[in-house]
Protein backbone atom coordinates (compact mmCIF):
# COMPACT_ATOMS: atom_id res chain seq x y z
CA UNK A 1 0.00 0.00 0.00
CA UNK A 2 1.26 3.44 -0.93
CA UNK A 3 2.21 5.71 1.99
CA UNK A 4 1.39 9.34 2.69
CA UNK A 5 3.56 11.34 5.05
CA UNK A 6 3.74 14.76 6.67
CA UNK A 7 7.16 15.97 7.83
CA UNK A 8 6.76 18.55 10.60
CA UNK A 9 10.11 20.18 11.38
CA UNK A 10 10.06 22.20 14.61
CA UNK A 11 12.89 24.57 15.45
CA UNK A 12 13.01 26.11 18.90
CA UNK A 13 12.57 25.19 22.51
CA UNK A 14 10.67 22.76 24.65
CA UNK A 15 7.67 25.02 25.25
CA UNK A 16 7.33 25.64 21.52
CA UNK A 17 7.23 21.87 20.98
CA UNK A 18 4.55 21.40 23.63
CA UNK A 19 2.47 24.10 21.93
CA UNK A 20 3.05 22.29 18.63
CA UNK A 21 1.22 19.20 19.93
CA UNK A 22 -1.99 21.20 19.43
CA UNK A 23 -0.98 21.97 15.84
CA UNK A 24 -0.38 18.28 15.18
CA UNK A 25 -3.82 17.39 16.54
CA UNK A 26 -5.41 19.86 14.12
CA UNK A 27 -3.09 18.63 11.34
CA UNK A 28 -4.19 15.04 11.82
CA UNK A 29 -7.85 16.06 11.52
CA UNK A 30 -7.20 17.64 8.11
CA UNK A 31 -4.90 14.86 6.90
CA UNK A 32 -6.17 11.65 8.56
CA UNK A 33 -4.57 9.39 5.93
CA UNK A 34 -1.08 10.87 6.40
CA UNK A 35 1.44 9.56 8.92
CA UNK A 36 3.10 12.46 10.73
CA UNK A 37 6.87 12.52 11.19
CA UNK A 38 8.25 14.93 13.82
CA UNK A 39 11.74 16.40 13.45
CA UNK A 40 12.77 18.11 16.70
CA UNK A 41 15.39 18.68 19.38
CA UNK A 42 12.84 17.71 22.06
CA UNK A 43 11.72 14.18 21.30
CA UNK A 44 10.53 13.59 24.89
CA UNK A 45 7.58 15.94 24.31
CA UNK A 46 6.25 13.61 21.63
CA UNK A 47 6.52 10.17 23.24
CA UNK A 48 3.22 8.21 23.04
CA UNK A 49 1.42 10.98 21.13
CA UNK A 50 -1.29 9.10 19.16
CA UNK A 51 -1.19 11.65 16.33
CA UNK A 52 2.49 10.97 15.58
CA UNK A 53 3.91 8.11 13.53
CA UNK A 54 7.65 8.61 14.06
CA UNK A 55 9.89 11.00 16.03
CA UNK A 56 13.34 11.99 14.80
CA UNK A 57 15.83 14.01 16.80
CA UNK A 58 18.01 16.61 15.11
CA UNK A 59 21.28 15.01 14.06
CA UNK A 60 19.84 11.50 14.12
CA UNK A 61 17.87 10.76 10.96
CA UNK A 62 19.21 7.40 9.75
CA UNK A 63 17.95 6.43 6.28
CA UNK A 64 15.36 9.21 6.37
CA UNK A 65 15.87 10.17 2.72
CA UNK A 66 15.73 6.56 1.59
CA UNK A 67 12.66 5.67 3.65
CA UNK A 68 10.50 8.76 3.24
CA UNK A 69 11.76 10.75 0.24
CA UNK A 70 13.39 8.59 -2.43
CA UNK A 71 11.00 5.68 -2.04
CA UNK A 72 8.57 4.36 -4.66
CA UNK A 73 6.14 3.37 -1.90
CA UNK A 74 5.63 7.03 -0.95
CA UNK A 75 2.57 8.41 -2.74
CA UNK A 76 2.48 11.85 -1.09
CA UNK A 77 4.81 13.91 1.06
CA UNK A 78 3.92 17.24 2.70
CA UNK A 79 6.71 19.25 4.30
CA UNK A 80 5.87 21.75 7.05
CA UNK A 81 9.12 23.48 7.92
CA UNK A 82 8.24 27.19 7.99
CA UNK A 83 8.93 28.70 11.41
CA UNK A 84 5.84 30.25 12.99
CA UNK A 85 8.02 32.93 14.58
CA UNK A 86 8.34 34.46 11.09
CA UNK A 87 4.60 34.49 10.40
CA UNK A 88 3.40 38.12 10.07
CA UNK A 89 0.59 37.71 12.61
CA UNK A 90 3.09 36.27 15.08
CA UNK A 91 5.50 39.16 14.59
CA UNK A 92 2.65 41.69 14.86
CA UNK A 93 1.31 39.85 17.95
CA UNK A 94 -2.20 39.61 16.50
CA UNK A 95 -3.18 36.20 17.84
CA UNK A 96 -2.04 33.10 19.69
CA UNK A 97 0.89 31.05 18.39
CA UNK A 98 -1.13 27.86 17.76
CA UNK A 99 -3.66 29.78 15.65
CA UNK A 100 -0.80 31.40 13.70
CA UNK A 101 0.85 28.02 13.11
CA UNK A 102 -2.38 26.52 11.77
CA UNK A 103 -3.06 29.56 9.58
CA UNK A 104 0.45 29.34 8.14
CA UNK A 105 -0.12 25.72 7.10
CA UNK A 106 -3.74 26.32 5.97
CA UNK A 107 -5.04 23.99 8.68
CA UNK A 108 -8.46 24.66 10.27
CA UNK A 109 -8.07 25.58 13.93
CA UNK A 110 -10.84 24.54 16.31
CA UNK A 111 -9.40 25.52 19.68
CA UNK A 112 -6.97 22.63 20.01
CA UNK A 113 -4.67 22.93 23.03
CA UNK A 114 -1.37 21.25 23.93
CA UNK A 115 -1.48 17.67 25.16
CA UNK A 116 1.03 15.45 26.93
CA UNK A 117 0.71 11.68 26.97
CA UNK A 118 2.23 9.90 29.97
CA UNK A 119 1.94 6.18 30.57
CA UNK A 120 0.39 4.97 33.85
CA UNK A 121 3.85 3.85 34.93
CA UNK A 122 5.29 7.30 34.29
CA UNK A 123 2.54 8.88 36.38
CA UNK A 124 3.18 6.40 39.18
CA UNK A 125 6.91 7.09 38.96
CA UNK A 126 6.25 10.78 39.60
CA UNK A 127 4.63 9.86 42.90
CA UNK A 128 7.53 7.60 43.80
CA UNK A 129 10.13 10.26 42.97
CA UNK A 130 8.36 12.68 45.30
CA UNK A 131 7.95 9.95 47.95
CA UNK A 132 4.34 11.03 48.40
CA UNK A 133 3.69 8.03 50.64
CA UNK A 134 6.05 9.66 53.17
CA UNK A 135 5.58 13.39 52.59
CA UNK A 136 1.93 14.48 52.55
CA UNK A 137 2.57 18.24 52.30
CA UNK A 138 0.90 20.04 49.39
CA UNK A 139 3.35 21.06 46.68
CA UNK A 140 4.15 24.64 45.70
CA UNK A 141 5.83 24.55 42.28
CA UNK A 142 7.85 27.48 40.99
CA UNK A 143 9.74 28.13 37.75
CA UNK A 144 11.67 31.39 37.89
CA UNK A 145 13.77 31.16 34.73
CA UNK A 146 13.23 29.87 31.23
CA UNK A 147 15.27 28.94 28.21
CA UNK A 148 19.02 28.83 27.84
CA UNK A 149 21.39 31.42 29.35
CA UNK A 150 22.65 34.20 27.10
CA UNK A 151 26.44 34.33 27.18
CA UNK A 152 27.52 35.19 30.72
CA UNK A 153 24.01 36.20 31.76
CA UNK A 154 21.85 33.71 33.65
CA UNK A 155 18.95 36.09 34.27
CA UNK A 156 16.75 37.49 31.50
CA UNK A 157 15.04 40.74 32.49
CA UNK A 158 12.64 40.13 29.59
CA UNK A 159 11.19 36.85 30.81
CA UNK A 160 12.55 35.69 34.16
CA UNK A 161 10.91 36.25 37.53
CA UNK A 162 12.56 38.85 39.81
CA UNK A 163 14.37 36.68 42.33
CA UNK A 164 13.45 38.73 45.40
CA UNK A 165 9.78 38.34 44.50
CA UNK A 166 10.29 34.60 43.97
CA UNK A 167 12.07 34.16 47.31
CA UNK A 168 9.45 36.13 49.23
CA UNK A 169 6.72 33.93 47.75
CA UNK A 170 8.59 30.71 48.46
CA UNK A 171 9.13 31.78 52.07
CA UNK A 172 5.43 32.53 52.41
CA UNK A 173 4.42 29.08 51.19
CA UNK A 174 7.11 27.27 53.14
CA UNK A 175 5.72 28.95 56.27
CA UNK A 176 2.26 27.76 55.26
CA UNK A 177 3.49 24.18 55.35
CA UNK A 178 3.94 23.66 51.63
CA UNK A 179 6.70 21.61 50.09
CA UNK A 180 8.38 23.99 47.63
CA UNK A 181 9.81 22.60 44.39
CA UNK A 182 11.93 24.81 42.13
CA UNK A 183 12.21 23.77 38.47
CA UNK A 184 15.57 24.97 37.23
CA UNK A 185 18.69 23.95 35.35
CA UNK A 186 22.00 23.67 37.14
CA UNK A 187 23.12 27.01 35.71
CA UNK A 188 20.01 28.96 36.73
CA UNK A 189 19.73 30.84 40.03
CA UNK A 190 18.76 28.85 43.10
CA UNK A 191 16.41 29.80 45.93
CA UNK A 192 16.34 29.01 49.65
CA UNK A 193 13.70 26.80 51.27
CA UNK A 194 13.17 24.81 48.07
CA UNK A 195 13.99 21.43 46.59
CA UNK A 196 15.62 21.96 43.19
CA UNK A 197 14.07 19.81 40.49
CA UNK A 198 16.53 18.84 37.72
CA UNK A 199 15.03 15.51 36.63
CA UNK A 200 15.02 13.86 33.20
CA UNK A 201 12.20 15.41 31.21
CA UNK A 202 9.61 12.64 31.27
CA UNK A 203 10.06 12.29 35.04
CA UNK A 204 9.72 16.05 35.41
CA UNK A 205 6.51 15.99 33.37
CA UNK A 206 5.09 13.44 35.79
CA UNK A 207 6.15 15.37 38.92
CA UNK A 208 4.33 18.50 37.72
CA UNK A 209 1.04 16.57 37.87
CA UNK A 210 1.22 16.43 41.67
CA UNK A 211 1.63 20.17 42.27
CA UNK A 212 -1.06 22.10 44.11
CA UNK A 213 0.03 25.73 43.59
CA UNK A 214 1.97 26.67 40.46
CA UNK A 215 3.87 29.97 40.14
CA UNK A 216 5.52 30.30 36.74
CA UNK A 217 7.08 32.47 34.06
CA UNK A 218 6.53 32.29 30.32
CA UNK A 219 8.42 29.06 29.71
CA UNK A 220 7.77 25.39 29.05
CA UNK A 221 6.04 24.59 32.34
CA UNK A 222 3.13 26.93 31.60
CA UNK A 223 2.65 25.08 28.28
CA UNK A 224 2.90 21.75 30.12
CA UNK A 225 0.32 22.79 32.72
CA UNK A 226 -2.02 23.74 29.89
CA UNK A 227 -1.59 20.24 28.46
CA UNK A 228 -2.81 18.90 31.81
CA UNK A 229 -5.44 21.64 32.23
CA UNK A 230 -3.77 22.63 35.49
CA UNK A 231 -4.25 26.36 36.20
CA UNK A 232 -1.23 28.40 37.20
CA UNK A 233 -0.22 31.94 38.06
CA UNK A 234 2.02 33.08 35.18
CA UNK A 235 4.06 36.30 35.15
CA UNK A 236 4.68 38.19 31.90
CA UNK A 237 7.32 40.89 31.48
CA UNK A 238 8.25 41.14 27.79
CA UNK A 239 6.07 38.63 25.94
CA UNK A 240 2.30 38.86 25.68
CA UNK A 241 -0.08 36.21 27.08
CA UNK A 242 -2.50 36.59 24.16
CA UNK A 243 0.35 35.40 21.90
CA UNK A 244 2.10 32.75 24.02
CA UNK A 245 -0.30 32.11 26.91
CA UNK A 246 -3.56 30.28 27.63
CA UNK A 247 -6.88 31.10 29.21
CA UNK A 248 -6.58 28.31 31.79
CA UNK A 249 -4.02 30.42 33.69
CA UNK A 250 -4.07 33.69 35.58
CA UNK A 251 -1.77 35.68 33.30
CA UNK A 252 -0.34 38.65 35.21
CA UNK A 253 1.32 41.26 33.02
CA UNK A 254 3.97 43.69 34.25
CA UNK A 255 2.27 46.94 35.18
CA UNK A 256 5.32 49.18 35.09
CA UNK A 257 5.88 51.47 32.13
CA UNK A 258 9.28 51.30 30.44
CA UNK A 259 11.62 53.99 31.74
CA UNK A 260 13.56 54.00 28.46
CA UNK A 261 14.03 51.87 25.35
CA UNK A 262 17.10 50.98 23.30
CA UNK A 263 15.98 49.29 20.09
CA UNK A 264 19.06 49.60 17.89
CA UNK A 265 19.47 45.81 17.77
CA UNK A 266 15.76 44.95 17.38
CA UNK A 267 14.80 43.28 14.12
CA UNK A 268 11.52 41.35 13.93
CA UNK A 269 10.84 41.47 17.67
CA UNK A 270 11.08 44.39 20.06
CA UNK A 271 13.27 42.53 22.55
CA UNK A 272 15.40 39.41 22.45
CA UNK A 273 13.93 36.68 24.70
CA UNK A 274 17.34 36.12 26.30
CA UNK A 275 17.19 39.62 27.75
CA UNK A 276 20.01 41.63 26.17
CA UNK A 277 21.26 43.66 29.18
CA UNK A 278 21.67 46.88 27.16
CA UNK A 279 17.99 46.73 26.19
CA UNK A 280 16.59 46.49 29.73
CA UNK A 281 14.02 49.36 29.87
CA UNK A 282 13.64 49.45 33.67
CA UNK A 283 15.68 51.49 36.10
CA UNK A 284 14.42 49.20 38.87
CA UNK A 285 12.67 45.84 39.17
CA UNK A 286 10.70 47.17 42.11
CA UNK A 287 6.94 47.26 41.58
CA UNK A 288 7.01 45.40 38.26
CA UNK A 289 3.97 43.51 39.54
CA UNK A 290 1.19 44.17 41.99
CA UNK A 291 2.05 41.62 44.66
CA UNK A 292 -1.47 41.60 46.08
CA UNK A 293 -2.77 40.50 42.67
CA UNK A 294 -0.21 37.67 42.62
CA UNK A 295 -1.16 36.51 46.12
CA UNK A 296 -4.87 36.50 45.33
CA UNK A 297 -4.20 34.42 42.23
CA UNK A 298 -2.10 31.92 44.17
CA UNK A 299 -4.74 31.70 46.90
CA UNK A 300 -7.27 30.63 44.29
CA UNK A 301 -5.00 27.72 43.44
CA UNK A 302 -4.79 26.77 47.10
CA UNK A 303 -8.57 26.36 47.19
CA UNK A 304 -8.81 24.51 43.86
CA UNK A 305 -9.26 20.76 43.95
CA UNK A 306 -6.21 18.86 42.72
CA UNK A 307 -7.22 16.63 39.78
CA UNK A 308 -6.40 12.96 40.01
CA UNK A 309 -3.07 12.18 38.34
Amino acid sequence: MKKKYIVFHIDGGQGKNIAATAVVEAMKKKYPEHDILIITAWEEVWFNNPNVFRIFKFGSLPYFYEDYINNDDVEDLILFRHDVYFHPDQILEKQQIIQNWCDMFDIPYDGELPKMFLTPREVQLGSEILKLHQDKRPIFLIQTNGGAPNGNSIQSWMRDMPLDLAQETVNRYANKGYRCLHIRTETQPSLQNVESVTLPLRELYAVVLYSKVRFLVDSFVQHLCTAYQLPATVLWIGNKPHVFGYGVHDNIVSKKEHDHEFLKFSYLNKYDISGMPSQCPYNSYQDLFDYDVILKSLEKLEKAELPKA
